[in-house]
């Protein structure tokens, strides 16, 4: 219903939902796409099985559902997925937050370290880059800190930005990245992707959002308020009115407690 909604606040129709599991199912899904968007309409593939995703995609290329009238935006995809799917990714979508092609220094840094030890031919993908800044940010944390102690770490860790090869990336309350989003697509020589669009700036990292009967990163899932709330001694806990509280109930940072005062 949440995806749903986004979409339609976007002036767009949902035309409908499937989920298919198999190949057979995956035909039948493209089948019915043909019928229901007879003028054609994006096909956004959350399918995180890539079996599926490819029995998807050729079977839109068998009823000849062209590229231009029915594009189609991967979700589940990587550069490495290349091979698989070949030049039936032509003109289809791919969203990433990393591309290889990006040109940044920090990407071209990250690029020529893997293919130096790894060969000149070897594919940089989004989740390589994803686990190489997670190492980066934990060292820059454990530098600015000064120590491998979790509580100064993790201070510095919520209030470091990291020039990734993605571009700036900030850790959250919600302990996911924020970063920038980017659309792909195959460049001319079938051997990898290149950016179409993106955002501008780094998305802010929303866990909640497709599930929001879940609870929200402010309610349930902020660990920089947890952190906050991890008083020194002669500080004590205050809600956001800034009264000192006797329970962790409302409380929202540490404040220097007063002479003769105490709190939780």
């Amino acid at each position: 219903d949440t995806l749903r909604q986004h979409i339609e606040s976007l002036g767009d129709t949902l035309a409908g939902v499937s989920a298919p599991t198999s190949a057979s199912e995956a035909a039948t899904a493209a089948a019915t796409m043909q019928t229901t968007m007879s003028d054609g309409g994006t096909v956004l593939n959350l399918l995180t099985d890539k079996a599926v995703s490819l029995a998807l995609i050729q079977e839109m290329q068998e009823l000849k559902m062209p590229t231009g009238a029915f594009p189609v935006v991967f979700t589940g995809l990587a550069e490495s997925d290349i091979p698989t799917f070949g030049d039936l990714l032509a003109n289809q979508y791919i969203s990433l937050a990393y591309f290889s092609s990006l040109e940044l220094s920090q990407s071209t840094i990250f690029k020529d370290i893997m293919q130096e030890f790894y060969g000149s031919a070897y594919q940089v993908t989004d989740r390589m880059e994803a686990a190489y800044v997670s190492m980066r940010l934990w060292a820059e944390a454990v530098r600015a800190a000064g120590t491998f102690t979790s509580t100064p770490v993790l201070h510095k860790l919520w209030s470091t930005t990291l020039q990734a090869p993605t571009g700036p990336v900030q850790l959250t309350g919600s302990n996911y990245l924020s970063k920038q989003s980017r659309l792909g697509t195959l460049n001319a020589q079938g051997t990898g992707f290149r950016v179409t669009n993106g955002d501008p700036k780094a998305v802010i990292s929303e866990p909640f959002w497709l599930f929001p009967d879940l609870g929200s990163v402010e309610e349930t899932c902020d660990f920089m308020k947890s952190l906050r709330t991890i008083c020194a001694n002669g500080k004590g806990l205050v809600n956001n009115n800034g009264t000192f509280l006797q329970s962790w109930s409302g409380a929202v940072d540490c404040e220097w407690c007063k002479p003769g005062s105490h709190s939780l």
